[in-house]
């Protein structure tokens, strides 16, 4: 029975979601706010008519911890102390609401009562508080405010235990040996792991809340068959709202026939990237018109010997004759990219504060336009036939690492960048703590506030970006760029061709059950 009502309550939580997404969130967040007033006055209104209306007087009787039961009972509407009132019969003093109790008591007052009070409420109390309690519970969770789920189904279940015991002492099965708080634990067990769907985990949380291990395999054979019996109708409620609200969420394994796709076919090839040393005012327009966590930071590939640049730094370097390869460059066999070494970012640095010459961001030709350099800033570079896609794309670019959003927005906000005439050693130096100094509430760009002089300002992120972060071939098997990510925690990943050009990147939405059918439809 459980299963069955959490299964119930799921499939409304859902429905009410999909209603409230579609005609509450989509709109100014003034019904946001109404929302969740209309769900308040609702709440008060049904609990203060329970309690005045509908609540029964219980006399106290001798309990052990007469004491702490009294201090958490309400009287509202019943005889004061020490009036003699008849009850079932009997002559008692002194009386509580138990409907005031129930719901004018805080949460964790209103389990204890129920897990520890044997015989204090009445059959229509916990009813009729059992009914209330699932509808408003179903409605509050989902809205524009924060609220819970474990305690609401903690208490709805514990209504439920104490309801079935107290409707078998009602009808005359009543035995000394039963006792109504175990019954409550076991229908907050039933209920939460209806709802939840989770066993293991919820049965080591109620030991540890019970401090009873004997009630440690009856917990554990409730909720594996509350869990059971809520799969047969629909999914956990977590997981429905993570449905819902597309949270790339990746499962344990990858969807099943998904061997013949690789990391190519669900790969993003619409890249949005910045240079080693780029302009602020690029990158500030980059980080407003987009809302991606990470940045590729690149270099375009030279095809020609014309970078007059990129050559002065040649001549200073070794090239090893056999593989005919520069350092800092690419390494053609090799999958992983190698970022410019410290020799190329050094001795290019010493040629800029020698000659102070006006630098060009990161292998930018010489001789272009502004209009064209600033499409370069952009990533509307130059095109080339990839051996990937097949298709004309963008010019090839070398990997030199990731930078965080968070990061590029504390560079601007410590200005943390260079005047072109002085050159990149004129750039101030910020430590690592200060970079994460606001995690994990990290401001945002617009949050910036840069003068137009400064906004023509370069910014060198070498010092700052993760210079080897994972990388996957464009070969890779679906199965193994899942496990990457599963095992690694990884939000994004590099894809590379074998000669180190990266081709695309691969986030936790590419690799969502929805994402990957398409591919695989597309592909098949």
């Amino acid at each position: 029975v459980g299963g069955l009502m959490g299964a119930w309550f799921n499939s409304l939580n859902e429905r009410l979601t999909k209603y409230r997404m579609k005609h509450v969130f989509t709109k100014h967040i003034v019904f946001k706010v109404l929302e969740a007033v209309l769900i308040a006055a609702v709440t008060s209104f049904s609990i203060f008519i329970l309690a005045t209306l509908l609540g029964t007087c219980v006399p106290v009787v001798h309990k052990n911890n007469l004491q702490d039961f009294v201090n958490s009972t309400r009287n509202y509407f019943c005889p004061p102390k020490g009036i003699p009132t008849s009850f079932e019969g009997n002559t008692f003093y002194e009386y509580y609401n138990d409907m005031a109790t129930l719901v004018f008591n805080s949460e964790e007052d209103s389990i204890k009562q129920l897990f520890h009070q044997n015989g204090s409420f009445t059959l229509a109390t916990l009813g009729l508080t059992l009914i209330v309690y699932f509808f408003i519970a179903c409605w509050t969770y989902g809205a524009g405010v924060p609220s819970g789920l474990f305690v609401p189904c903690l208490t709805i279940g514990a209504l439920y235990g104490r309801f079935v015991i107290t409707l078998w002492m009602t009808i005359g099965w009543e035995t000394p040996k039963i006792y109504a708080g175990t019954f409550a634990l076991i229908g907050a067990a039933a209920f939460l792991g209806g709802v939840v769907r989770m066993t293991v985990s919820l049965t080591v949380i109620l030991i540890e809340s019970t401090d009873e291990i004997e009630y440690g395999l009856p917990l554990l054979l409730t909720l594996m068959v509350a869990k059971w019996v809520g799969d047969l109708f629909n999914e956990g409620l977590y997981d429905i709202h993570i449905e819902l609200r597309e949270i790339p969420l990746l499962g344990w394994d990858s969807p099943e026939c998904m061997d013949r796709l690789n990391a190519a076919d669900v790969m993003n090839r619409d890249l949005k990237y910045i240079y080693p040393i780029s302009r602020v005012q690029s990158i500030e327009r980059l980080l407003r018109v987009t809302a991606h966590n990470a940045f590729l930071v690149v270099t375009p590939l030279s095809l020609n010997n014309n970078n007059e640049e990129y050559n002065n730094i040649e001549t200073e370097l070794e090239i090893d004759d056999e593989t005919n390869f520069v350092p800092g460059l690419y390494h053609r066999d090799s999958i992983h990219p190698i970022h410019p070494s410290k020799v190329i970012v050094t001795t290019k640095r010493k040629q800029d504060a020698k000659k102070h010459l006006h630098h060009k961001e990161g292998a930018t030709p010489i001789n272009v336009t502004d209009s064209q350099h600033m499409n370069l800033l952009s990533g509307l570079t130059g095109s080339y036939q990839s051996s990937v896609t097949g298709k004309t794309e963008h010019k090839p670019l070398i990997l030199n690492g990731v930078i965080l959003r968070s990061q590029l927005v504390t560079l601007m906000l410590n200005k943390i960048f260079f005047n072109e005439a002085d050159g990149p050693m004129s750039q101030p130096y910020i430590s690592h703590q200060t970079l994460t100094e606001d995690y994990p509430r990290y401001k945002t760009v617009f949050d910036v506030n840069l003068s137009l002089a400064e906004k023509q300002s370069l910014m060198d992120v070498s010092l700052y970006m993760n210079p080897c972060p994972y990388t996957v071939s464009h070969h890779a098997p679906l199965p193994r760029v899942f496990t990457i990510f599963r095992t690694m925690g990884l939000r994004h990943l590099p894809v590379i061709e074998d000669s180190g050009i990266v081709v695309g990147i691969i986030t936790r939405h590419d690799l969502t059950h929805e994402h990957l059918h398409n591919a695989f439809h597309k592909k098949t």
